[in-house]
């Protein structure tokens, strides 16, 4: 009776403790759900810098997401959207694209945070043009060196007869960092420049700095630096080969298509300002 009392105590010890793990896996799993989610992509650009700087916040993660860049479609309802986690998006058209694609989401308008950067230094003297062309991407590459070259020498010849000498490219860490693209570029008379690594918390202060030496900017497809070109001012147009990665961006069929542009940014395509339409796509 002893023997099997002991025993009977012992399964029921077990019992108990298996309940008792279960139950705290179980509140483990509830709590990680509750836990505020956070993405890399809030420290872009120095984005996570700016807001930081502006809030009077010590360094941290930000909660939810911020939108790090202009595009024509929306975000992807991944967990952190479905979970109603705040996102922090640009203008009314990205707030009204999110919430159609998943009802659960909760944006919330805040402009970009390029808008809220220090004050810029004005800059006596612009000469030139500044080009910021498509890009590549961690898996989207735009790997045809002739395609650079071709680029660069319309891009140059443009520019000459324009008279908006010197011409400079910026190019991209990922294609300033593959010779062959460079080379190119400067074996057509181009300027080459960068802005950094995406991480760089000063990324657009470097920005600053290299657009606001220029009298005017370009770029082959609608992107955000054009718009952030336009709110400073800048006569801007979109023209030039757009290339596509390989394997293609999701954007690309739309961004760099001249009867997309002229449908929806007619203005882009002819040099000259337009603050306006940069003020509705950041907010």
């Amino acid at each position: 009776l002893r023997r099997l009392s002991s025993s009977l105590s012992a399964a029921s010890h077990a019992a108990k403790r298996e309940s008792f793990l279960g139950r705290l896996v179980s509140n483990e799993l509830k709590a990680a759900q509750m836990r505020p989610m956070t993405c890399d992509s809030n420290e872009f650009y120095g984005h996570g810098h700016v807001l930081r700087a502006y809030a009077g916040l010590p360094l941290g993660p930000i909660r939810g997401r911020v939108q790090h860049g202009w595009a024509p479609v929306g975000f992807e309802s991944d967990e952190l959207v479905k979970r109603g986690e705040p996102v922090y998006v640009w203008a009314e058209r990205d707030a009204v694209e999110l919430r159609r694609d998943c009802p659960s989401a909760n944006p919330i308008m805040m402009g970009a945070p390029y808008l809220y950067t220090e004050s810029r230094d004005a800059v006596p003297e612009r000469k030139g043009v500044v080009s910021f062309p498509h890009h590549s991407l961690n898996r989207n590459v735009l790997s045809d060196t002739s395609r650079w070259h071709a680029y660069a020498h319309d891009f140059y010849a443009w520019a000459k007869a324009e008279g908006l000498l010197p011409a400079t490219v910026c190019l991209h860490i990922r294609d300033f960092e593959r010779a062959g693209v460079v080379k190119a570029l400067k074996d057509s008379g181009v300027h080459v420049d960068m802005c950094g690594d995406a991480m760089n918390p000063f990324f657009l202060k470097r920005f600053d700095n290299i657009a606001l030496r220029h009298a005017a900017a370009t770029s082959n497809r609608v992107s955000t630096a054009i718009f952030y070109c336009l709110f400073m001012g800048m006569p801007c147009v979109v023209r030039g080969d757009p290339m596509r990665c390989d394997p293609p961006d999701i954007h690309e069929e739309a961004t760099g298509a001249v009867d997309w542009i002229r449908e929806h940014y007619p203005s882009l395509l002819q040099l000259g300002e337009n603050q306006l339409l940069a003020a509705r796509q950041l907010g």
